[in-house]
């Protein structure tokens, strides 16, 4: 079927609508990424993004699907043993988690209901528990690594 914009396609979410000036645009051969313009690009969004960072070292393009994603952000700001409480609110939520815990995070799953929001008081609650278990020195790393580290 034509529409106005472009056809539609079965999408998850969806539908969406393609433009045929997208799709027409999709019937070109694939770039070569390992010579030309494309890494004369590519070098420089590196230099860049390491100007945007503020960073002194490499930076690096992280090409994933949104798994892939998630992987990356939780090593950046996870250590193997730290830990990490999961507000069961529906599946995705519990995918974070379940990515936290194969890189070596300790995980707690706070119970909850697909079809409810997450009560405020029980996020607390888990929230003290853990800060009194600190304050008892029931918690702390003998030394922190990066999760994303061989070693």
């Amino acid at each position: 079927m034509s529409v106005r914009a472009g056809r539609e396609f079965l999408s998850i979410p969806g539908p969406t609508v393609i433009p045929d000036a997208v799709l027409a645009a999709m019937q070109r051969p694939a770039v070569d990424i390992y010579s030309g313009s494309l890494v004369t690009q590519t070098d420089s969004l590196l230099a860049d993004m390491a100007k945007i960072f503020a960073t002194s070292g490499r930076a690096y393009i992280y090409a994933a699907n949104g798994h892939g994603a998630w992987e990356a952000a939780l090593t950046n700001v996870l250590s193997r043993g730290d830990k990490v409480l999961v507000l069961e609110s529906g599946r995705f939520a519990l995918g974070w988690g379940e990515a936290a815990k194969m890189l070596g995070a300790e995980v707690e799953i706070l119970p909850g209901d697909f079809r409810r929001a997450v009560q405020p008081e029980a996020v607390e609650a888990a929230a003290q528990g853990r800060r009194q278990g600190r304050d008892q020195g029931h918690s702390g790393h003998a030394g922190r690594h990066r999760v994303g580290r061989r070693q």
